[in-house]
């Protein structure tokens, strides 16, 4: 069964105590563990033959949806060439060859027609052209293809990586939630579902185990983290009226 996040146990950067931890909790960060729970609950009913992951970071989705079809064909971009290079020899190790990551800029055309499902997955935020990502992203797949979005909005901080480690960056949406949704109409998309997302459960479990972190308190984080899961989760059964980010599933 393909585990989210399996990647993290074949970065070099990760000790034996952070594996273990893996092991023994799954994936380490409550952020992007709830992201993630977003989107495998987003598109639990599609079966794509061929994806693009735009923005790919450290390429945890790409790596869970090689492992979920295996007949898939994957590529994955990223703007930054030190992670591509990681993600190479990551994927050496996992011996996954269905996967093409790449060096790109997103807000470059892209292929037409190609592709049943396209995410990108707190990238967009910083991008003010969104409209004009948004129209390349659907040109690029196919009639009926699928487009998964998750973008912070509102005064949030994301965590990226470099070393694989978690710091957070100030980057902030330069639109409001309404004006994205109208955005991703005006590019042709057809809205599936869309929801805010890192509400108050979601934003206290993800806050606290920023705070943690920081403290670099690692036992009692390793302690707090499977609650701090468990109470993240219920973001995504609330009807959040206030939310830090926005989870868009659309249609072409």
């Amino acid at each position: 069964m393909p585990v989210f996040g399996k990647s993290f146990l074949f970065a070099e950067q990760h000790n034996f105590f952070s594996r273990l931890g893996f092991q023994l909790y799954g994936y380490p960060f409550v952020g992007g563990w709830l992201r993630s729970v977003y989107f495998r609950k987003a598109i639990s009913d599609l079966k794509p033959s061929r994806i693009l992951d735009a923005g790919c970071g450290a390429g945890e989705y790409s790596f869970y949806l090689a492992e979920k079809f295996p007949e898939l064909q994957a590529e994955a971009c990223d703007l930054f060439a030190e992670a591509v290079k990681k993600n190479r020899e990551t994927q050496k190790k996992m011996n996954l060859s269905s996967i093409e990551f790449f060096q790109a800029d997103i807000r470059k055309q892209l292929s037409r027609n190609q592709y049943d499902l396209i995410f990108s997955i707190d990238v967009l935020q910083g991008i003010r052209e969104k409209e004009k990502v948004f129209k390349a992203f659907n040109l690029a797949l196919k009639k009926g293809g699928h487009l998964f979005l998750h973008i912070p909005f509102q005064n949030t901080k994301i965590t990226v990586s470099k070393k694989g480690l978690p710091i957070d960056v100030g980057i902030k949406s330069t639109v409001s939630e309404g004006e994205l949704l109208q955005a991703i109409k005006n590019a042709g998309f057809s809205i599936i579902e869309s929801r805010k997302t890192f509400g108050f459960f979601g934003a206290t479990a993800w806050k606290s185990d920023n705070f943690l972190m920081q403290k670099k308190a690692g036992i009692m984080r390793a302690a707090a983290l499977p609650f701090l899961k468990f109470f993240a989760y219920f973001d995504t059964l609330a009807e959040n009226r206030e939310g830090k980010s926005l989870m868009v599933l659309a249609r072409k």
